[in-house]
């Protein structure tokens, strides 16, 4: 019997006996009239509804790390990496940010390093060309060339690829990319604006090749909204992040990255002193994007 099953099933037998003890509770007062402990009976009724929430949030909890592992496995095997057993995720190791186990991560890491061909530039620039290196998995990609010690030379490359292609908004995204990346290696500090600074102009790049350009548009205004406050570079990201929703309802489209815009321009509203239009924003994004854990998550800590 998995750990999961041990949960869910201990969970039930605690809401039957709660439910059980309210049951025979209800009988009591029916059967005896005003003397029965109603404050009682309330409280063993809000002990069932307490036991019925934390069933239905373990359940969630486990559907979520379930969800973490296979996504994981993929990431994992795009970096020719061995797999995660399924048993793992049942042994409760905690979560990193972005939902991935740090253990199942380090361990993966560690079963797929003896034997595998040594990193180029040249295999990284290829790796990166695959349109099937996604999300998280790209990000682990980009920290393996950075452990690998291949960063620099690979924004090398990038930069002189994307000055060869100004009319190719792909090619200065790759490049900001890296930039990106190279931020997260040498933390605070005059380099990291430097960086930064290079990143934005290649954004501007992209955008005057493709005005419509969703990427360009979501990174540059993503960007922006981490600098510092002294900078004043809110209210741009929030002019960027105000088109791609109006770019976003003109399509017509529904892709699952278009809630993210809801998610971001809803905390800059509330970060700028516009709790009612970030509240406004959160809930229509929860609308049209109800699957969305983040923005259900941020509706939830403002108690809607």
């Amino acid at each position: 019997m998995t750990a999961r099953t041990v949960l869910i099933l201990s969970l039930a037998i605690s809401i039957l006996v709660s439910g059980a003890v309210v049951l025979a509770a209800r009988r009591e007062a029916e059967r005896s009239g005003p003397a029965v402990d109603v404050e009682r009976l309330e409280k063993l009724e809000k002990r069932l509804a307490g036991a019925e929430d934390r069933d239905a949030t373990q359940r969630a909890s486990l559907d979520r790390l379930e969800s973490t592992l296979a996504r994981l496995n993929e990431r994992l095997a795009l970096l020719g990496e061995a797999p995660i057993a399924a048993s793992r995720a049942a042994t409760g190791a905690a979560e990193s940010p972005d939902g991935a186990t740090a253990d199942a991560a380090s361990q993966g890491g560690a079963a797929g390093a003896s034997g595998a061909p040594p990193l180029t530039v040249a295999a990284a620039l290829e790796a990166l060309a695959d349109p099937k290196l996604t999300g998280m998995a790209r990000a682990e990609f980009l920290k393996k060339i950075t452990d690998a010690g291949l960063l620099d030379a690979l924004i090398a490359e990038l930069a002189e690829r994307a000055k060869a292609r100004p009319d190719d908004p792909e090619a200065q995204l790759a490049a900001a990319e890296a930039l990106i990346q190279k931020i997260q290696q040498v933390g605070n500090g005059p380099l990291a604006g430097k960086y930064a600074m290079q990143a934005d102009k290649l954004y501007d790049v992209a955008l005057a090749a493709d005005p419509e350009h969703w990427g360009a548009r979501f990174q540059k205004a993503l960007s922006l909204s981490f600098w510092p406050p002294a900078f004043g570079k809110q209210n741009e990201a929030i002019r960027h992040f105000e088109t791609l929703i109006a770019q976003q309802s003109k399509s017509g489209a529904s892709k699952p990255e278009f809630a993210q815009t809801y998610l971001f321009l809803g905390n800059l509203y509330q970060q700028t002193g516009n709790p009612e239009k970030a509240l406004a924003l959160w809930k229509a994004g929860a609308a049209a994007f109800p699957e969305n854990e983040s923005l259900r998550a941020q509706l939830a800590a403002v108690g809607r």
